[in-house]
């Protein structure tokens, strides 16, 4: 699995690996078959990557972020992106929208310009 995000919690001791799934689509049975057996290889290895890094974990978990909602696989596994904030405790959610609603009008600034 690609990790697109790796958190260290220090309050909760935890080290979680994250790939971000900006798509809206749906994955055939074989494709979740993978999805899945790279996350929990990840999952396997990510406690003694955060030890060799320094972080050391109580806990380890790998996650998919369907950040448009359409989850291909099931809880706790995938999350959606409307459950970001609830997931880390933490206002992120408003922040990623900022950012996208950013380059969405620079992308709409460089396409009027060719016109």
């Amino acid at each position: 699995m690609r990790v697109d995000i790796l958190v260290f919690d220090e309050a909760r001791h935890s080290i979680n690996a994250y790939n971000v799934k900006r798509g809206n689509g749906s994955y055939d049975g074989g494709k979740r078959r993978i999805i899945h057996e790279e996350l929990v290889r990840t999952q396997m290895l990510l406690s003694d990557y955060g030890r060799g890094s320094g972080f050391v974990s109580e806990t380890s978990h790998a996650h998919i972020i369907f950040y448009y909602g359409l989850l291909s696989l099931p809880p706790p596994l995938a999350i959606s992106g409307d459950d970001l904030d609830e997931h880390f405790q933490f206002p992120v959610r408003e922040a990623i929208e900022f950012v996208n609603a950013y380059f969405v009008a620079r992308l709409t600034e460089l396409i009027e310009q060719e016109d």
